[in-house]
C-alpha cells in the first residue's frame, strides 16, 4: 500500500501538468473572427477592402457603393494666385449641399459644384465639405496662397 502512494502522486502530477499545458496553448491561441459590416469609427471611415488587425480579428466593411466622394478639381492645392477672387470646382454626389468656407453651394445633377470665394493675402485655407441627403459627409482641405500682382 505505501508503494501505491508514490505512484498515484506522479499520476495525478501528470494529468496536472497535461491539463495545464492544454489549457495554457487553448487560452494562448489566436481566435479568428469574422466580422462583415460598417466599422463606425472615423480612423476607418472610408476604407475599402478588409483588414487583418494584431489580434487576428479580419474587419471587412460593408459597401461603400452609397458613400458620398469629393473632388476638388480647381484650384490645386498649395498652388500660389495673384487676384484676390477665387472659383472653387469640385464633383461630389448629385444633389450634394457643398459648403466652401463659408460659401454654400449645391452640386448639379451630375455632382460638378462651384462657388465663389475671396482670398486674404497670404495662405489662405480652404475647406470643402459635402453632405448628402443621408447625413454622409466628405471633407477635402486646400492651401492657396494670393500675392497680390506687381
Amino acid at each position: 500500500m505505501t508503494k501505491i502512494i508514490p505512484f498515484a502522486v506522479a499520476v495525478i502530477l501528470v494529468l496536472v501538468a497535461g491539463f495545464y499545458l492544454f489549457t495554457s496553448k487553448l487560452l494562448n491561441s489566436p481566435v479568428s473572427l469574422q466580422t462583415t459590416g460598417t466599422v463606425e469609427n472615423q480612423v476607418t471611415s472610408g476604407v475599402t477592402g478588409s483588414a487583418d488587425t494584431a489580434e487576428g480579428t479580419k474587419i471587412t466593411p460593408a459597401s461603400n457603393a452609397n458613400q458620398i466622394t469629393l473632388a476638388v478639381t480647381a484650384p490645386a492645392n498649395n498652388s500660389t494666385v495673384s487676384t484676390p477672387s477665387l472659383t472653387v470646382r469640385g464633383i461630389t454626389k448629385p444633389g450634394a449641399e457643398v459648403s466652401v468656407n463659408e460659401t454654400d453651394v449645391i452640386a448639379n445633377g451630375s455632382g460638378n459644384f462651384s462657388a465663389n470665394i475671396t482670398l486674404e493675402e497670404g495662405e489662405n485655407y480652404i475647406i470643402v465639405v459635402a453632405v448628402d441627403e443621408d447625413g454622409e459627409v466628405a471633407e477635402e482641405e486646400l492651401n492657396v496662397t494670393y500675392t497680390p500682382a506687381q
